[in-house]
Formats: C-alpha cells, sequence, structure tokens
C-alpha cells in the first residue's frame, strides 16, 4: 500500500528488513523492493550516509535504525550523524532507536509479522535511557579522595552542534565540549535571574535542583556521587527556585583511620529574598556500608535569609567495615540532605571514600620476624629481602624511593617470578601518575641487558609490568589509590620449561643482577633513582611473605637466612607526607634479636 506522508511530516509504513541476513546493515545494495516501506536496517559496518543512500535506492520512504549492542556503548539510541556527507541527496527520514527494541523487531518481521511503524518528530518517547551517565564519563573524587568531584551531571553524549567552517552544517560529538555548554547556559540564565548572586551561590542552585541519574538502563545500581555529582541539571527546577543550600556537594574526603573516628561537614540555606523560612529533612542514603552512619540534620531555618551552620556527621568504626584489598579498589558511602518547605526542595550531596585501616607492625628476632596488627581491620603483610633504601632524588622531593626488596615467587604456567617491593617517603593519589622503569644489568658488564617497566600502559588507570626487548605486558602492578607501597611482578627464569620463558629476564644458572630503578613522576617531572645489587641465592625468605591479619592478632613467622627484610603492610594508614607508615625494615638473625626501626613514623597522632 504504500507509506503514507502527514501534512506534519510524520510517516507511517510496513516496516521492512532486508531479507539477506548478510546485509541486515544495509551496507550492500538491498536487492528487496522497499517502496513505500519503512527500512529496518541495523547499525555497523558502514556509515549511516551508506544506509540511508541503500534504503531510497530500494525504495524506501523511511528508515529505522537500530544499534547493534556490540559493547556498553553501542545499545542506547544515538544522533546519526554524517548523514548527508557523500553528497548523494537525502530525501527520506529516518530515526534510531535500542539494540533491544531493533532485536525484537528483526525477529517478529522474520517471523512473519506484520508491523506498522510511525515516525513523528512530536512523538516524546521516555526511554530507559533517559539521565543515564555515558560510558565515558569520568569518576571522582578528586585530589586524593578529599573534593566533591564532578560537581553534576549534564547532557554530554551524542549531542549534535555546529561543525567549524561548514556555514550551516552539523556536528554530533560527546564528551565535556559539549556538556559544559549545557551548565555554563543555565549559569548563564541563573545570573540574568539572580544579577546579584556570586559563583558559588550558582552553583549551589544547579546542584541543589539537580535529580538522581539513572542506573545502566534502570535496572543498575544508582551511579555513585563521584560519578554523577548531586545529580542531573534541571533547568527549570533551578530558575524556579527562591533558596539554596551552599555549598550543594560536600565531601568528607578519604576516611582511613585505625580507630572509631566521628566527621562532620557544614553548609548553609539562604533564602533569595532575605527572610524566614522552616524546612524539613529527609536522609536519602545511596550507597552505604557497614561500620559507617551517616546522619542529617532533623531541620533547617533561615532567618533573614540565611541558616545557621547545618551539619552533615558520619562516624566509622573501622574494625566491622568491609577491608580494603589493597588492589586498586575504592569504597564509596554517599547520598542527600533533601530540604523542603512546600515552595522549594533542595538537595545536598554528599560523599566520603572509606578505606578502614589497619595498624600493623614487625619485629626482627632470632630467626623469626613477628608481625602484628595492633588495631582497625584486616592489615596485609608482604614480605620482601631489602635491597636498598633511601633513592637519590635528582629533581624534586616527590614520592622518592623509600625502600626496595625482592622476592622469588611462582604462579602457574609463568614459572618463577621475581617480585620487587617498593615504599615511597610520600603516598601517591593514583601510581597512574606514575612510572618506575628497572634496568636490569643481569652479566655485570655495565650495560644494561633488559627494562623492567611498571605502567598504566592502557590509559585505564591500573599500572602494569612489562618487559623490554620483549615488549610484552604481564602483570597487573598490586597497588591501591592514596597508597605508598606497590608490588611489580615479572617472570624471572628463562629456563623453566614454560611456555613464557621468553619473556624472562635471568638466564640459565643466573641468580645475581645489578639494577638502577628510576622512578618518575609524570606530573612535575621528578624523578629518583635507587641503584643496587640482587642475588637471589641470598633471599631471606619467610615462612609465609604473603597474608593478611584481623586487629589484635600476632604471629611469629620463621625466616631461612639473614640480613634485612622489608615487609610492605599496604593496609596500614597512608597518610600524606607519611609513606613509611607502610613499610618497615627489620634486621633478621640466627644469633641476634635486634630490629631496625629506622623506617618507624611518629604514631603520636594516633
Amino acid at each position: 500500500t504504500g507509506a503514507v506522508r502527514l501534512s506534519d511530516g510524520s510517516v507511517t509504513g510496513d516496516l521492512m528488513a532486508p531479507s539477506d541476513p548478510a546485509n541486515v546493515f544495509g551496507c550492500d545494495p538491498i536487492a528487496d523492493d522497499l517502496t513505500g516501506k519503512v527500512a529496518l536496517i541495523s547499525r555497523g559496518d558502514c556509515s549511516f550516509d551508506f544506509k540511508f543512500i541503500r534504503a531510497i535506492i530500494a525504495g524506501a520512504d523511511a528508515i529505522l535504525v537500530y544499534n547493534d549492542g556490540t559493547s556498553a556503548d553501542r545499545i542506547a539510541p544515538i544522533v546519526m550523524g554524517g548523514v548527508g556527507d557523500l553528497g548523494f541527496p537525502i530525501t527520506i527520514p529516518g530515526v534510531m532507536t535500542t539494540a533491544g527494541a531493533g532485536f525484537d523487531l528483526a525477529a517478529a518481521l522474520g517471523g512473519g509479522a506484520s508491523i506498522s511503524a510511525t515516525l513523528d518528530e512530536s512523538i516524546m518517547i521516555a526511554t530507559v535511557f533517559g539521565d543515564t551517565i555515558s560510558g565515558f564519563s569520568s569518576q571522582g573524587p578528586g585530589h586524593g579522595g578529599s573534593t566533591f568531584k564532578p560537581d553534576v551531571t549534564g547532557p554530554g553524549s551524542a549531542i549534535t552542534s555546529t561543525l567549524v567552517g561548514s556555514g550551516t552544517g552539523p556536528l554530533t560529538i560527546g564528551g565535556t565540549s559539549m556538556s559544559s555548554p549545557h551548565v555554563a547556559g543555565l549559569a548563564a540564565l541563573l545570573r540574568q535571574t539572580h544579577p546579584d548572586l556570586q559563583p558559588t551561590g550558582i552553583k549551589a542552585i544547579i546542584q541543589n535542583s539537580a535529580v538522581t541519574a539513572a542506573g545502566a538502563g534502570t535496572v543498575g545500581p544508582t551511579p555513585a556521587l563521584s560519578r554523577q555529582g548531586t545529580g542531573v541539571i534541571r533547568a527549570d527546577s533551578a530558575l524556579s527556585l527562591s533558596s539554596y543550600a551552599s555549598p550543594g556537594g560536600v565531601s568528607f574526603g578519604r576516611i582511613n583511620p585505625s580507630k572509631p573516628k566521628k566527621f562532620k561537614e557544614s553548609f548553609r540555606i539562604h533564602d533569595l529574598s532575605n527572610g524566614s523560612r522552616h524546612f524539613t529533612v529527609t536522609h536519602v542514603p545511596n550507597q552505604t556500608i557497614a561500620g559507617v552512619e551517616v546522619s542529617c540534620p532533623s531541620s533547617a531555618s533561615t532567618h533573614r535569609g540565611k541558616s545557621g551552620k547545618l551539619r552533615i556527621k558520619l562516624s566509622m568504626d573501622p574494625t566491622v567495615g568491609p577491608f580494603d584489598d589493597a588492589f586498586h579498589s575504592q569504597t564509596e558511602v554517599d547520598g542527600w540532605c533533601v530540604f523542603d518547605d512546600g515552595v522549594d526542595t533542595l538537595r545536598v550531596g554528599y560523599l566520603a571514600v572509606i578505606d578502614p585501616a589497619s595498624k600493623m607492625d614487625a619485629e626482627g628476632e632470632d630467626g623469626v620476624v613477628e608481625i602484628e596488627n595492633d588495631d582497625g581491620n584486616v592489615g596485609w603483610a608482604e614480605g620482601f629481602t631489602l635491597v636498598g633504601r633511601n633513592g637519590l632524588v635528582l629533581d624534586g622531593t616527590t614520592n622518592s624511593f623509600n625502600a626496595v626488596g625482592v622476592r622469588t615467587n611462582s604462579f602457574a604456567a609463568f614459572g618463577d617470578l621475581v617480585q620487587f617491593g617498593i615504599s615511597t617517603d610520600r603516598t601517591w593519589e593514583t601510581m597512574a601518575a606514575y612510572e618506575i622503569d628497572i634496568f636490569v644489568d643481569v652479566d655485570a658488564d655495565g650495560v644494561d641487558d633488559f627494562i623492567l617497566v611498571a605502567a598504566d600502559f592502557f590509559g585505564d588507570g591500573i599500572p602494569e609490568t612489562a618487559i623490554f626487548p620483549q615488549g610484552f605486558t604481564l602483570f597487573d602492578v598490586g597497588q591501591d589509590y592514596n597508597d605508598a607501597s606497590a608490588i611489580l611482578t615479572f617472570i624471572g627464569k628463562t629456563d623453566t620449561g614454560s611456555p613464557f620463558d621468553f619473556l624472562g629476564f635471568l638466564p640459565a644458572g643466573d641468580t645475581d643482577f645489578d639494577y638502577t630503578a628510576v622512578f618518575f613522576d609524570l606530573r612535575n617531572g621528578s624523578v629518583d633513582v635507587q641503584v643496587g645489587s640482587v642475588d637471589l641465592a641470598d633471599e631471606i625468605i619467610p615462612a609465609f611473605n604473603s597474608f593478611g591479619l584481623p586487629a589484635g592478632v600476632e604471629v611469629e613467622v620463621p625466616v631461612s637466612g639473614t640480613g634485612e627484610m622489608l615487609w610492605l603492610f599496604q593496609n596500614n594508614e597512608a597518610k600524606k607526607r607519611k609513606g613509611k607508615r607502610q613499610a618497615k625494615t627489620v634486621r633478621v638473625s640466627a644469633d641476634s634479636d635486634d630490629s631496625d626501626d629506622s623506617d618507624d613514623s611518629d604514631d603520636s597522632d594516633d
């Protein structure tokens, strides 16, 4: 019967997909007669321009494209950019739908169903992907878990704007370049409405009026506030507010105690008419964990336009919270305090990065090392033979080597492994901001034979080890956010019979090598160097070198060998400028019980 084109521009017609299963993408010429039909075509394999052109040539009056579902960011519909770029006149309308809807429609057509489709720009359908955070959106919080970031969420995926140099041509892209103009535009409208309001007030109104972001497809959990801020901006709600709470988002920072502690953050409510108002308060928690309790003010009032200090309180007992696995982990508590006086509803977001700490310590004894966890949560102990300490700072003073240790290990098919334990003088926010290169000379000829590297090779925030000149990445670095210790794993021997022997750096029979370890701070350019020699035949071997201890537990670890050991305690508190809390060197011998406490830090502030 053909599609019906109505005077308002809408199109209604029978849905039809290419019958050739190899041409579901509509990239090849469509053999079917689509005259008067709405073509159903999958995204993928070629540009949207090609799909439109193939459908037009086949006689279609409209095109319905569905996403292909090949990844998480190819499920929701997007704006089909680039249509018309090939110079072929595009004379039919088109729209995109979700992967799930497209698969269902294609299956129904394949089963012989008749489906009528209507394309009408006046139809507004709220999809399950509304207000969903884009997969590429970055996550906070900022500055070592200390600041409330991001502030809010703005539209930033598949946004069509102007294409520079094209005259009237469009450009469809995503990212901060698309999101920030939306927020800036809202700020400009608020500035116009409240010309005397300071930037902090405008920011607070934007945050106060935001709505909660949706989980993936509305079926996933609500995103953390370190992902969405206080929520998704709403211009109409922001412009209607006659009061605001500032700051609109508060951060308790990174909470890393080994003893129960209480914290509080404050803000105020401002009435734009300088009057008196009374607000009821509702606590809306988002992410919660055992051992952490958060409370909002019970009520709030303004007098002459301003309230007194209002406080959000947090208490934490590190003995009952989930333990930190010391491996690239972050646990967050967050939510909203919502204030309502019958006229305005104001949302104040809060977040805290929760990292319950241990208080591990070690002492060298006669043939044993005594290790105990005095307080807090589960503590992790990692033992190494000390091979160097106090590196030479070449440029700057940040994150210089405190100590370097080494140990051997083995893991399944990878054969013999060599692991380096690294302790730094100061804590890092993320080790992905640094690179460690270990130059290895295995034959003592003064020429380096291999470079062992730990770096964020793939830009995903997780450093990995690699060995050169082979050029292969090997293992994830054992490290965490806001810490000062790391474990670097490499394949050692080249003669174990493992299929990965070619990635080793120690020839058959060799146990010793010279090394030069270089610590690069990729942000400020500082460089630290640690030089030393290693003979694995002299390794001090504890009965067990990697284990966890609950609080209040002490163990004696038998040790084979004499000399100095480096023990990393990766779940100990890691305060700024006190990275040494996470490392301890001890001396073990057959006839002495003295210990070297040179790496102890002052615990008087505990």
